[in-house]
């Protein structure tokens, strides 16, 4: 049975989508079978992978009835799988998802980007909780209140878009992010102009330019991926 990892953090601007589809990606090509959802109505993780004019039915639609799951499910660039939630009600969540961890090593979830309630994303049957965060207070602050709506389920942290100068300049360290949103540190991703480029070219960030070396942003993804598939 495939694990379900949603990503959330709580306000908007940390790079959660970019995380859901990079690490997707990596685990992907890695040797795991992935399928990323896009939880957000609001949502830009379809664009981030190229697949804005091919995902064009989603989960509620499935869960309607109204179109089979292999129709719901996009194959991406990087072969890994993609849909839309779409308007399923959160009483269906265990059984949409019971279904998805069946077809997938990884269900990574990609949450909206503002607080968890009983009656929304929280309702997702997640096995873990990566909150991803930019270095300061209030990403720290909005992750801390969004963990603090998940008992029961281990919080991870990836605190991304991190420019050394910057946290020297304030005398910050990873561990203020770490101390500050109770969760476990599974990588940092330094400030990279290949997301943006890699966004706008609807390119998947490892597929973007992917002869080596590679950016910044893409090792610490990919290394973030490893962990990931050692420990979750």
């Amino acid at each position: 049975m495939g694990k379900v990892i949603l990503f959330a953090s709580g306000k908007g601007g940390t790079g959660k989508t970019t995380a859901v589809a990079a690490i997707g990606s990596y685990l992907t090509l890695s040797g795991h079978s992935v399928i990323r959802i896009d939880a957000d109505p609001l949502g830009a993780l379809d664009l981030a992978l190229g697949l804005q004019d091919a995902a064009v039915v989603d989960l509620g639609d499935a869960v309607s009835g109204v179109a089979a799951m292999s129709e719901v499910l996009t194959l991406g660039a990087d072969g890994a799988r993609f849909a839309k939630l779409g308007a399923v009600p959160p009483k269906f969540f265990n059984a949409l998802f019971d279904n998805l961890r069946k077809r997938a090593d990884y269900i990574l979830a990609d949450a909206p980007a503002g607080q968890a309630d009983d009656e929304g994303y929280a309702a997702i049957p997640a096995d873990a909780l990566v909150l991803v965060v930019t270095p300061d207070d209030a990403a720290y602050r909005a992750a801390a209140k969004t963990r603090d709506g998940f008992d029961g389920v281990e919080p991870y942290l990836i605190v991304n878009r991190v420019k050394p100068r910057f946290l020297k300049h304030f005398r910050r360290t990873l561990d203020d992010a770490i101390d500050n949103v109770g969760a476990k540190l599974v990588g940092w991703v330094p400030e990279d102009a290949r997301v943006k480029y890699s966004f706008e070219s609807a390119v998947p960030l490892a597929l973007y330019k992917s002869s080596y070396p590679l950016s910044g942003a893409q090792k610490a993804f990919r290394q973030i991926a490893e962990r990931i598939s050692r420990n979750i």
